[in-house]
């Protein structure tokens, strides 16, 4: 049945091409004879208007024979259009529809001049020159000349050709406009074309029909046999059908096993490859056999390079160690098939790294492997080492803040007796030694002040300062503790005041200088230190940023100089070449913030074998006041003063040292004894001179219970080290100064003159 449908659709396919070749044929034809129809029109239109135009002329010629210039020419008109009535009157028209038509514009209108052939009245009515009827007309007499197919007066669609006919006078004027159209209806011209397409689907229908009966009588024996052979051929691809889909569904499942393997494959490589640490695979003999994109980035070599590369190559021991590491390695694998441990490996580069490393065996059917999954720790380690050293510096930080209290105590009473002795004793020469005894006693609280910047927590306080008696002072300590080996050399030039603290000026030096040595500790060397003001052109403006008036700090050694791959690695805190126990790594950390905080500059160059050189470059201060040391004569009171101190020898010389100014001073060891004292007799003293760190009861808890009894009684504290004596905590209690251990005699009999007197005092004011 399927045969005979799809012949039958051939068949019907060839017919209806048949069918549009006939059609499409015919209409070609049709639009030939409307061409060739339109060309006659026109040429017999266009002859039409000729014989019009030559009649008109003809009569004009005969007026002017009889009547000369003097004429009319609608005379000639009217004998042109007598002839063309008669003539038309005997013409019946071409074909069953053809026929000419004449007007002539009169305004807007067109005056029909002729009987219509399919016109019932004598003479048609006019019509206006824009009507969409006559429109082959309207354009004739718009002096248009061509074919059109439109409407005729009757409404009809024609084919039309339309010319116009010119009359001219004397002087080439146009006087009136005449119009001649030759028309046939559209319908006569596709009437044949019409029958014929009318036929020939007829013909077609019946050939079809005719073709159809006899096709299904030939064909049904055939399809037939057809049917029988296709049911058998149907079945055996349904057999053969059902066995390649169960062949495709078995390849289908094998396929997606083997996707499952090749995407969980894929995921491994993929996991391989993106995890942090580097794994290597390696045989027996140690050759590499693959490695993942971690430990290519670790070592710096590309895949290529470490294929087949000895794993042993990589660490950073010579041959014998690496073959007692494989030793420990292989001896923990024949007890537990793992090892683990630290390994020190080498890069490409050469530069060097500590590796936290897991090895374990792989066993294959073939093959024995190592696997190797390794991470570098020196990151970790050197944290692991500044933490250590981090712990190392708060220890040493606690132990000064705990020994400072006891030791300013003991340079107190040291520097308080000197001083009791410099103004008892007259002799100049005992007074010399004594100017050393102090001198000495002063410098030793400035060690201990510098021991404390790692342990205080803060701020070092900045004033307005000439530093070249700081710098002069400093080297001296330096050309004491720098070997002969080592020339020094300084210039040292008076400059402008800078705001900074004269403790962290002199750190600066001692620790450029230390560094230079150390630079120069096996071979010796010069070293060259100079002060100097610079004024910034330009020049410096651009290269350094600086402008302005600024002292300019150089010092400059000629040491071993510093390798270019750890010149930026110079300032980073705990960073040091020196041996481990030799050097902290914080000595040009610290230079470096004190710089910064100065709003300076500090600047290095180096050049391996040929010295160091760091320029150190600090604003200075414009019309600001110079601090200096304002000399305070003791005078003396008659102020009734309580003193509480716990070491003994510190009160005694308190004690000695009042009196001797006339104060009356009550003095106490005991700070529960002192505060019963108060207690019994607030109003017995004047003002209160204690100690902050005191067993029993520390200064600011007797301050506070003093408070509580009496308001206004001005107290002032004095302190070795203590984190709890904040400028907040201070006003919180009502301490009117805070003194540093030791006290200068002058400036506390100072103090306590403008307390009692009332002269206001900054309550928040510490002396460093």
């Amino acid at each position: 049945m399927n045969y005979r449908k799809r012949f039958l659709s051939l068949f019907l396919l060839m017919v209806s091409s048949v069918l549009i070749t006939v059609c499409s044929t015919v209409y070609l034809l049709y639009n030939v004879t409307l061409n060739q129809q339109k060309q006659r029109l026109q040429e017999s239109a266009q002859s039409r208007a000729r014989i019009v135009e030559a009649l008109v002329d003809y009569h004009i010629g005969e007026l002017r024979t009889k009547s000369g210039d003097l004429f009319d020419i609608q005379e000639s008109l009217s004998l042109t259009l007598q002839q063309l009535l008669t003539a038309h009157q005997r013409f019946r028209g071409f074909g069953e529809t053809g026929e000419f038509t004449l007007a002539r514009l009169d305004e807007d209108q067109m005056i029909f001049l002729m009987r219509h052939r399919h016109s019932n009245v004598a003479w048609p009515k006019p019509l206006p020159l824009q009507s969409p009827l006559a429109e082959p007309m309207s354009l004739a007499l718009s002096g248009v000349s061509g074919t059109i197919i439109g409407q005729d007066y009757r409404g009809e669609t024609v084919v039309a050709a339309h010319e116009p006919v010119l009359f001219f006078s004397s002087d080439a004027r146009d006087i009136e406009r005449w119009g001649i159209v030759a028309k046939i209806d559209l319908a006569e011209i596709r009437e044949p074309f019409q029958r014929a397409v009318y036929i020939s689907v007829v013909c077609a229908l019946v050939l079809i029909c005719g073709s159809v009966f006899i096709f299904v009588k030939i064909s049904d024996p055939i399809l037939k046999v057809l049917s029988e052979r296709n049911e058998n051929l149907e079945k055996l691809v349904e057999v053969r059908t059902h066995e390649m889909q169960q062949a495709n569904e078995e390849l289908h499942r094998e396929i997606q096993q083997r996707q499952r393997v090749a995407e969980e494959l894929q995921l491994q490589s993929r996991v391989l490859e993106s995890v942090a640490e580097g794994v290597s695979v390696s045989d027996t003999a140690g050759n590499i056999v693959f490695t993942n994109a971690a430990f290519q980035n670790m070592f710096r070599y590309d895949r290529h390079e470490l294929i087949g590369r000895n794993i042993t190559s990589l660490m950073a021991f010579s041959t014998e160690e690496n073959e007692e590491i494989l030793k420990g390695i292989m001896s923990s694998f024949l007890v537990s098939g793992k090892w683990k441990g630290e390994l020190e490996q080498r890069r490409k580069d050469g530069t060097e790294f500590t590796s936290l490393t897991h090895m374990s065996n792989l066993n294959t059917a073939d093959h024995t492997y190592w696997i190797s999954v390794q991470m570098d720790i020196s990151e970790r380690k050197a944290l692991e080492n500044r933490l250590a050293q981090s712990q190392k510096m708060e220890a040493i930080g606690t132990l000064a803040g705990g020994i400072a209290h006891d030791f300013n105590n003991v340079l107190a009473v040291v520097k308080g007796y000197t001083e009791l002795l410099q103004v008892e004793i007259g002799d100049k020469k005992y007074q010399r030694y004594l100017g050393n005894i102090h001198k000495s006693t002063l410098r030793a609280i400035d060690l201990v002040e510098q021991i404390l910047i790692y342990s205080r927590a803060d701020k070092q306080e900045v004033h307005p300062t000439l530093i070249a008696p700081i710098v002069k002072e400093a080297m001296k300590l330096v050309r004491r503790t720098i070997p002969a080996t080592v020339k020094i050399d300084d210039q040292i030039e008076d400059c402008p005041a800078i705001l900074c603290n004269a403790t962290q000026i002199h750190q600066i030096i001692v620790n450029l200088c230390t560094n230079a040595y150390h630079a120069m500790m096996d071979t010796g060397g010069n070293l060259q230190v100079s002060l100097m003001d610079m004024q910034m052109d330009s020049e410096h403006a651009g290269q350094l940023g600086l402008q302005g008036t600024y002292v300019h700090l150089c010092v400059e050694d000629s040491g071993t100089g510093i390798p270019r791959n750890i010149l930026d690695k110079i300032f980073d805190p705990y960073f040091t070449t020196k041996e481990v126990g030799k050097g902290t790594g914080l000595g040009l950390s610290v230079v470096q913030g004190i710089v910064e905080t100065y709003n300076g500059v500090i600047n290095v160059d180096t050049e391996l074998g040929h010295g160091t050189r760091f320029d150190i470059y600090l604003p200075t201060v414009e019309s600001a006041p110079i601090e200096e040391n304002e000399v305070l004569n003791p005078r003396e009171g008659s102020a009734r003063i309580l003193v509480i101190d716990d070491e003994e020898e510190l009160l005694t010389l308190y004690n000695i040292s009042l009196k001797k100014l006339s104060y009356r001073v009550t003095a106490f060891t005991d700070s529960w004894n002192a505060m019963e004292a108060f207690s019994r007799d607030p109003h017995g003293f004047d003002i209160i001179f204690t100690d902050q760190n005191m067993p029993k009861l520390s200064g600011l808890q007797l301050c506070a219970r003093v408070r509580e009894i009496r308001k206004d009684i001005p107290i002032i504290m004095a302190s070795g080290y203590s984190e709890m004596t904040t400028p907040e905590r201070l006003k919180d209690v009502g301490i009117g100064r805070l003194f540093s251990k030791p006290v200068n005699i002058a400036e506390l009999t100072h103090t306590i003159q403008q307390l009692v007197e009332g002269e206001p005092i900054n309550v928040s004011e510490v002396d460093s």
